[in-house]
């Protein structure tokens, strides 16, 4: 087995409804939503950049 989210990114959050990194983002609420929040006010090509880095992990 691989290790890291590179190579499991079409199985995202504990229950696979995440199809990418910007879903699983989006779709977290509860303690996590200030930091979803954040994210979605971020600038188009600042959010990209962050997608980005995390597909390196």
């Amino acid at each position: 087995m691989e290790w890291g989210v590179r190579f499991h990114q079409h199985l995202l959050m504990h229950d696979g409804r995440a199809h990418n990194f910007e879903q699983a983002i989006v779709y977290h609420g509860g303690e996590a939503a200030r930091s979803r929040n954040k994210f979605l006010s971020l600038p188009a090509d600042d959010r990209q950049a962050l997608i980005e880095f995390l597909r390196t992990l």
